[in-house]
């Protein structure tokens, strides 16, 4: 007991943060199981499964680069192993065997395997939590940012609700969170350990995704505000371990050099070119998402200018303004892009925020923590509305009523036309069809898609069809002549239109009664 008294508060404080950070990720990390919703989770889980199988760390993937995917292989392995010996699997690909019929729509075999993928994102995602608290510390922050700061970060909309899918973006928060505080730490004790320190961690964020790479920007900016700006041989030394750190992380960069351009040109050319629903506007977007997250927090930042450390200030912003500013030239839009900049805006909020307080303190006396109190619970009010959504997501199967009634309503055998993101349906007991590309008059109409496909939809001559309406950011315009056409199609050759899950998944019957097989639904049609 006496021990347990002595314990600082700030301690006290970082724990109990910590753990709310936890329950807050775990909440989510059985979402949708057995089913694979997320478009990326199953390519993830296959090439690590691939590299557990093979002994390779090769991971083939090279959109991305591979130190999120050694992490998870070595998880994997280990889980396999312990599978094995228990009876429970037969090896690597037993345990992350998986059927995908089409974006969105997949069933795992042994759901246990994708949920050690995802616990390992829900530490990186903690671990995040606690390194903003360093960063906090670093930047010249009291008592009170140590603990805001990662309170703050841990329950921000953008945070919970992408902290436990498998996919690299919870390292690359972890990665470049750490790298910045290293640049801190470099501006503060400039030394050889320091300047290696940050170069090793620049080298992992960008092992984590290629353009997390851009926070070394924080050094180079640590190191000319720093005292001895003209010892340009600590950034060399930087920047070569951060290279070994990237080559140590990611070797197949140069066994597989040839794989990694043609990712990185992928990379490339998608971000340049577009993914419809999920384009244009970027700007005004990712603005929108930060301002989702944060709200009224962000008015914190108006205090910088009173701030007393402001050469950390500056170390930290510039990432924020570098990184911000890249994602919003592409044309391409992510919020999960974001995660890399949030703990560093928080640190920033909180700084600014505290200084705002202190000096209303000081000038207006007892009168101002009132009107900051109000101003906080309505900060809290706004970002907290935006979490318990996020939680509300994680807990609810999105597929669940289309499911259940297509399990009541269609008759065994029938055919079924399949949209990306639409329930998952059972290929022994239907017929089940996804579109393939075809070429009609000269058009070249893409595969998988209701929408944009009527020549192949009329070639399949379905029962039912499912048409969805959300998923990875709608990838068909729903608005097209090619997709109103199809629309009308439906809607005149239907005999019955049912709408699920808030709109989001459309089922039509196209043939109702078929004789003695033949059965009209039972549910009553939305539309």
């Amino acid at each position: 007991m006496h021990g347990i008294r002595r314990l600082p508060s700030l301690w006290v404080a970082l724990a109990l943060v910590l753990i709310g950070a936890a329950v807050l990720d775990l909440v989510g990390i059985g979402w949708g199981l057995p089913y694979l919703y997320h478009p990326d989770e199953p390519t993830n889980l296959l090439a690590v499964g691939q590299m557990v199988q093979q002994g390779t760390l090769n991971h083939g993937q090279w959109q991305y680069p591979a130190f999120s995917f050694d992490i998870q292989a070595l998880v994997n392995l280990v889980a396999v192993k312990v599978g094995t010996a228990f009876g429970w699997v037969h090896g690597a690909a037993d345990a992350n065997q998986m059927r995908i019929l089409v974006t969105g729509v997949g069933r795992l075999t042994h759901p246990p395997y994708l949920v050690i993928g995802r616990a390992v994102c829900v530490v990186e995602s903690v671990a995040t939590v606690a390194a903003a608290a360093w960063m906090a510390r670093l930047a010249g922050g009291d008592r009170r940012s140590q603990w805001l700061t990662p309170l703050l970060v841990a329950i921000l909309p953008i945070s919970v609700g992408f902290s436990y899918y498998m996919t690299p973006d919870p390292l690359s928060g972890l990665t470049a969170t750490l790298a910045v505080c290293g640049a801190l730490w470099a501006y503060r004790t400039p030394s050889w350990r320091t300047y290696a320190f940050t170069g090793a961690m620049i080298g992992l964020a960008g092992s984590s995704k290629y353009n997390c790479a851009l926070v070394a920007i924080s050094l180079v900016a640590a190191h000319l505000l720093g005292p001895e700006p003209r010892r340009w041989n600590r950034l060399v030394l930087a920047g070569a371990v951060a290279l070994g750190a990237f080559v140590l992380t990611t070797p197949y960069a140069i066994f597989d050099f040839h794989g990694m351009l043609r990712g990185l040109n992928f990379d490339e050319t998608h971000y340049s070119t577009g993914h419809v629903g999920a384009q244009g506007d970027s700007l005004g977007t990712n603005a929108r998402w930060i301002f989702d997250s944060f709200g009224l927090f962000l008015l914190g930042l108006l205090g910088l200018w009173w701030v007393s450390a402001r050469r950390q200030a500056i170390i930290i912003g510039i990432f924020v303004i570098a990184y911000f500013a890249v994602l919003s030239a592409v044309v391409v839009r992510f919020e999960r892009n974001l995660l890399p900049l949030v703990p560093a805006l928080a640190v920033l909020a909180v700084l600014g925020g505290l200084a705002v307080w202190d000096r209303a303190r000081a000038r207006w006396g007892n009168l101002a923590p009132a009107g900051m109190s109000a101003v906080l619970v309505a900060a809290l009010a706004w970002t907290l509305y935006g979490t318990a959504g996020e939680l509300g997501n994680s807990l609810t199967d999105q597929k669940a009523q289309a499911l259940a009634w297509i399990h009541a309503n269609v008759p065994a055998g029938d055919t079924v036309v399949l949209d990306p993101y639409s329930p998952y349906l059972d290929p022994s007991r239907w017929h089940v069809v996804v579109l393939r590309q075809r070429t009609v008059g000269g058009v070249t109409y893409p595969e998988w898609f209701v929408l944009a496909n009527p020549p192949a939809l009329h070639a399949a001559n379905p029962d039912v069809v499912i048409v969805t309406a959300l998923g990875s950011g709608r990838y068909v315009s729903l608005h097209s002549p090619i997709a109103l056409q199809t629309q009308s199609y439906l809607t005149t050759a239907s005999c019955a239109r049912y709408a699920f899950d808030h709109h989001t998944i459309d089922i039509y019957v196209l043939h109702c009664a078929r004789g003695a097989t033949g059965r009209r639904p039972t549910a009553r049609p939305t539309s």
